[in-house]
């Protein structure tokens, strides 16, 4: 069999492949190829600004916390931060600027980008929203 598999199938896909139920004897009699297309498996430094700004639906969702609480909700938006041990990150480079501080991928993996930014934004909301306009 050829299995093929898109964005965040590629990351359910690879689960699969590491249980217990496809052991390496049943992978090598049953797959023929894996074939990934624009795989989520290393995660993309895309959803942190996500997580700090909160979604920017302009009438639709209300706030930045009401829009973290919501993202943070969701498996698969929370799969999607970088993962570290598969090659793909550095895990010393800067990934998201603030004004009050630069985060790497390993404050991701230590917990201090997510302490941090939920100090900075409760204490300075306003100064945060007005600094991400027309980021990307």
């Amino acid at each position: 069999v050829v299995l093929g598999c898109h964005s965040m199938g590629c990351s359910l896909l690879l689960n699969f492949f590491n249980s217990a139920s496809a052991d390496v004897a049943w992978k090598e009699r049953y797959v023929e190829r894996f074939v990934a297309v624009a795989p989520a498996i290393a995660g993309g430094s895309v959803v942190l600004p996500r997580f700090i700004q909160g979604l920017r639906l302009p009438g639709l969702v209300p706030g930045v916390s009401l829009t973290r609480r919501l993202f943070t909700s969701m498996p698969g938006f929370m799969s999607l931060f970088p993962v570290k041990g598969r090659g793909a990150w550095d895990w010393d480079e800067v990934v998201v600027q603030t004004p009050w501080r630069n985060f790497t991928l390993a404050s991701v993996e230590d917990g201090t980008f997510f302490t941090d930014v939920e100090g900075s934004l409760e204490d300075d909301e306003d100064n945060l929203d007005s600094w991400w306009t027309g980021r990307t």
